[in-house]
């Protein structure tokens, strides 16, 4: 358990890491005008939080970084506190495709891949057993590729479309978005990169799901809001076209 001050320092080294791609240091956080305590304060605290795996310092640096459980505590206190703040998001309108279905899933990928500017995946529902995918080039552009330190594992999990299908079909029951850190894929060729998703479907039927796969370093808070709002839109498609 994490104290309010822990919490927030771990928030700000992740964020700060996150925009820069730099190792956040205790003079960093202590110089900020919302942190009111000193660089030994803040060097204790780091510590500790390193001392419980949710921090780690490249050798070369006297900065930290987020390690993957790092990642983890950050996205689950995100969506503790209502989410990704309001705003981003990625904006979509299916209804006037009406029956078009591969169409709707085609245009939810594109936009997703836009916004997020990495990889999006929409699983169509169970009966076309279809995965669409838009976005490669962003994924594996100069921007990301620094923080993908396995790209032929990776390349090879996603040229194999039937296993990433099945990893995100099995996410089917989740209620929610759900999120996969580094380690926590269940696909092995994944567990150097974050997936983001969640579900979409008709009442309590979850019929597929919308995600995007990125570096560990990505824009959680846009990703989250993202594949929420897809899910959702395409959850109002599914009414008009499976409803009636």
């Amino acid at each position: 358990m994490l104290s309010q001050r822990q919490e927030l320092i771990l928030r700000l080294v992740v964020e700060g890491y996150l925009s820069s791609a730099n190792p956040v240091a205790s003079k960093q956080i202590a110089e900020r005008t919302d942190v009111e305590w000193g660089p030994s304060t803040v060097r204790a605290e780091l510590a500790a939080l390193e001392a419980v795996g949710l921090l780690t310092h490249p050798h070369t640096s006297a900065g930290r970084v987020p390690t993957d459980a790092g990642y983890r505590h950050y996205v689950d206190l995100m969506l503790a506190t209502g989410g990704p703040p309001a705003g981003v998001g990625v904006a979509l309108e299916l209804s006037r495709l009406r029956r078009e279905v591969d169409e709707a899933m085609r245009e939810t990928s594109q936009a997703l891949a836009q916004v997020t500017d990495l990889m999006a995946l929409v699983t169509a529902p169970p009966l076309g057993d279809t995965l669409y995918v838009h976005g490669l080039s962003r994924l594996l552009s100069a921007e990301h590729l620094a923080d993908l330190p396995h790209v032929d594992e990776l390349m090879g999990a996603l040229e194999g479309r039937a296993a990433v299908l099945g990893v995100l079909r099995s996410a089917l029951a989740e209620s929610s978005v759900f999120c996969w850190i580094g380690g926590e894929n269940p696909q092995p060729e994944l567990r150097s990169v974050s997936v983001v998703g969640a579900n979409y479907g008709l009442g309590h039927r979850n019929l597929g799901s919308v995600g995007v796969v990125g570096p560990l370093r990505m824009d959680y808070a846009t990703a989250i809001a993202s594949v929420r709002g897809a899910a959702r839109e395409l959850s109002r498609y599914c009414e008009t076209v499976y409803a009636a």
